[in-house]
């Protein structure tokens, strides 16, 4: 793999399968050869061309340089381009606290930013159904900008372009933050049946457990007296 600085601050990163690895290096002996006895590796080597500063290269010769733009040029169709500062990973799998506390105020900041011009964005539909009445009921009173209008439009249209579901409907927002609170009541009544349902278990239980240690009680009463009774200590009152 070989690399062109065209520009400073750019890097060009090319692949070059059959470059040979000791042109344009005058330290490349025996004791730089991989061992017969262990596997080859592949023949794709990195070298640095640069086209702005000579002087920081001093084991390329230019007869090399030639040589190795002369590969470039004839491995065009196996080149493959890498660039730098592309963000590229899955948001549930950030492990560094940092830097989910980076996006997450991002994120805030990105939300709130969108609110103050009248955008909805969010998971929570009853939050989101009073912020609309909010923003609704300061619209009113505010003075008609067509301008920021336009441009509230445009963004809006950006993000749903981008796959983004804008909350912009205030019915729509009203049955979804019913529907929420129907599910939660019907959640919350059968977590009341399954408390009541504990509650009585616990109850019977508890009751089944006294009798068991009542019945348990008499028989060891019942078992001393007919002891007693046997070897003459009580005697029964019917009894002459």
């Amino acid at each position: 793999m070989s690399t062109e600085q065209l520009q400073d601050g750019i890097t060009i990163y090319v692949d070059i399968p059959d470059l040979d690895p000791t042109m344009g290096s005058h330290s490349c002996g025996k004791r730089n050869q991989r061992p017969d006895h262990l596997p080859q590796r592949d023949k794709s080597y990195r070298f640095l061309v640069s086209l702005v500063s000579y002087r920081h290269r001093p084991t390329f010769t230019f007869e090399s340089t030639l040589d190795i733009f002369r590969k470039v040029l004839e491995n065009l169709h196996a080149m493959e381009y890498y660039f730098s500062r592309i963000q590229l990973f899955d948001e549930s799998q950030i492990v560094t606290p940092s830097l989910k506390r980076t996006l997450d105020k991002k994120r805030r900041k990105k939300l709130e930013k969108l609110e103050n011009q009248g955008i909805l964005i969010g998971k929570n539909p009853a939050k989101l159904l009073h912020k609309a009445q909010k923003l609704a009921g300061s619209a009113e009173q505010e003075t008609h900008n067509v301008t920021e209008e336009i441009r509230r439009k445009w963004k809006i249209a950006i993000l749903k372009a981008q796959g983004c579901k804008v909350k912009d409907d205030l019915n729509l927002l009203r049955k979804s933050a019913n529907k929420i609170k129907k599910i939660k009541r019907k959640q919350f009544e059968k977590w009341q049946e399954r408390n009541q349902l504990v509650e009585q278990t616990k109850r019977e239980r508890q009751a089944k457990r006294q009798a068991n240690i009542q019945e348990r009680r008499n028989r060891k009463l019942t078992k001393k007296f007919q002891k007693a009774k046997s070897k003459g200590r009580i005697f029964s009152v019917g009894q002459n």
